[in-house]
């Protein structure tokens, strides 16, 4: 449907209040003329706008609406695009048994139908989760079967978030030469292709591994210009992470107030979007505090 196309051009582009206005149309009409596959995309595009800017209840809602849909219906490649959104969105919410569980179904229906795409973003979900479970470097063996993927079907858009995962857990196993060459791959492609919140994502990415390197203010300007991102595109949990990398910064520097202010304002934003990052965040903040002399 062209109203859907149009709010894929748009989020593209960070312009997400207009993309959101294309597809709720384009819901309103597929619903009003029983149009079911219309009405499956629409869903799915507002979860993945959704989880995109941090509301990951009401992304999981839409998803969850796309999935029955999609099993109604017959639609394997929807079906199977839609149980590794909501992997996705439960890793948001720290549900990581849950992510695994909807990423492993992801991927079973796509290797059972040939769905190549899919099997890499179902393969790069898996990553995800164990990443965020700290196994490294089962989440590497899994980015790399998906980026494999994304090369052989020239999916550069692919190619690219699997190279910055990567790279984040090399820097995470402390080898950061190796996740630098892959984050600056990334940084490169986001920007060939004009994905803005790839982009904020690499950044911050690249960020931390110049902390880590002990190169501060390199990493201040690396975190301010993906928070300018976020903030310009309206993703609250990419500006909430930013806000608390750099105050981890600040906090190492020694300059506590600008620390306390960026955790401070870090967990508001969390807290709006019911992240459990705030948590996190929130004993930052508590031990910089006990730590004021």
């Amino acid at each position: 449907m062209v109203l859907n196309n149009i709010g894929i051009a748009l989020s593209t582009l960070g312009q997400y209040s207009k993309a959101i206005e294309f597809y709720e149309q384009a819901l309103e009409i597929a619903r009003e003329f029983g149009d079911k596959k219309s009405e499956e995309n629409s869903l799915g595009n507002l979860g993945v706008l959704s989880r995109s800017i941090g509301q990951f209840h009401k992304a999981i809602t839409y998803f969850e609406q796309s999935t029955a849909i999609a099993r109604e219906i017959g639609d394997h490649d929807g079906l199977s695009g839609g149980l590794n959104s909501l992997g996705l969105a439960y890793r948001n919410l720290d549900q990581i048994e849950k992510a695994i569980g909807y990423h492993e179904q992801a991927l079973a229906v796509a290797r059972e139908f040939g769905l190549r795409q899919n099997e890499s973003n179902a393969l790069g979900g898996l990553g995800l989760a164990y990443h965020w479970l700290n196994k490294h470097d089962k989440a590497i063996a899994y980015y790399k079967q998906a980026l494999t993927i994304s090369r052989q079907i020239g999916d550069i858009r692919g190619e690219g978030t699997h190279l910055g995962n990567i790279g984040l857990a090399y820097a995470d196993l402390g080898r950061y030469e190796e996740a630098a060459s892959c984050l600056e791959r990334a940084l490169a492609i986001s920007r060939q292709i004009g994905y803005r919140q790839a982009e904020s994502i690499n950044l911050a990415s690249f960020g931390r591994i110049l902390a880590n390197l002990g190169k501060h203010e390199e990493a201040i300007r690396c975190f301010e210009e993906a928070l300018a991102i976020s903030r310009d595109l309206g993703d609250r949990y990419g500006e909430g992470n930013c806000l608390a990398q750099l105050g981890v910064v600040y906090a190492g520097l020694g300059q506590k107030e600008k620390a306390r202010e960026c955790y401070k304002q870090a967990i508001a934003v969390f807290e709006e979007i019911n992240s459990p990052l705030a948590e996190k965040a929130r004993g930052n903040l508590m031990r910089l505090n006990e730590n004021r002399q």
